[in-house]
């Protein structure tokens, strides 16, 4: 009886401890979801160059509308460095300029297989998943009205033995009208965490200073917010990728018809 006992108790003690571990995987789900991109603009490092600013390339002309391929760079500093700005440069992707239905609006996007095969692909994006990097331009003032880049990526949740994959659609909103900013950076399973903010009297809240296009460089600093979802969970953390240099592109066997987008 003593055996039958021990032996019939063991499922409900691997019940209760199935079901303990099953919480604490969803209470860590929200939290990795702030750790999409701890520094978004640090996932270009991965490119494998750092490329030296914009030497020998032409700053691009906001105030030329015509349609054509240019070429965009963003910042690549470490992603624990979120406060960093103009120090590394990655390799300059190629994007379609176009003028918007409105007039002294400029339109640059960055078609969908760029982001997936470069932009993106440190960060184990799913396939398919990705639009393009789209960017909204007045020309007039320089600022950036919107950039805007949606998709899914695939996160490993580090819980001990257990190492389920975790689905996230992300969502990256940047500007240069607002300010944005981040908290002191949290541990979640390993990675820093640095969560959005923009209350300018919160003292736990950098804020990183947006910088509108610069005609004689072509830098912009598009300040703003990564939101991720995942399994019903949500959450809203600082992105930085709206950091980059916007240059001509001197290529010459660079076709001239634009991209197919959606």
């Amino acid at each position: 009886m003593g055996a039958h006992r021990r032996t019939s108790g063991l499922p409900a003690a691997v019940t209760r401890k199935t079901s303990g571990l099953l919480a604490a995987v969803t209470r860590r789900t929200s939290a990795l979801l702030a750790a999409v991109t701890p520094r978004t603009s640090g996932l270009l490092a991965a490119v494998a160059i750092v490329w030296a600013g914009s030497a020998g390339a032409e700053p691009l002309d906001l105030h030329d509308p015509t349609p054509r391929w240019i070429r965009v760079s963003f910042e690549a500093s470490p992603g624990d460095q979120p406060a960093q700005r103009d120090a590394f440069w990655g390799e300059p992707l190629r994007a379609w300029l176009r003028p918007a239905e409105r007039p002294g609006w400029v339109v640059v996007a960055i078609p969908p297989e760029v982001v997936e095969g470069q932009l993106m692909v440190h960060q184990d994006p799913v396939p398919g998943t990705f639009g393009p990097m789209v960017w909204v331009f007045d020309a007039r003032t320089g600022h950036v009205l919107s950039a805007d880049l949606e998709g899914s990526v695939y996160r490993r949740l580090r819980l001990g033995f257990l190492k389920p994959r975790l689905r996230a659609q992300v969502r990256f909103e940047m500007g240069t009208e607002r300010v944005a900013g981040f908290r002191s950076p949290r541990q979640v399973l390993g990675l820093e965490v640095f969560e959005h903010c923009t209350a300018q009297d919160d003292p736990d809240c950098t804020l990183v200073p947006p910088a509108a296009f610069d005609p004689s460089t072509g830098y912009v600093n598009a300040v703003g917010q990564v939101d991720a979802e995942a399994k019903g969970f949500a959450s809203t953390s600082f992105s930085s990728l709206g950091e980059a240099r916007f240059s001509e592109d001197a290529s010459p066997v660079m076709a001239r018809r634009g991209p197919t987008l959606p």
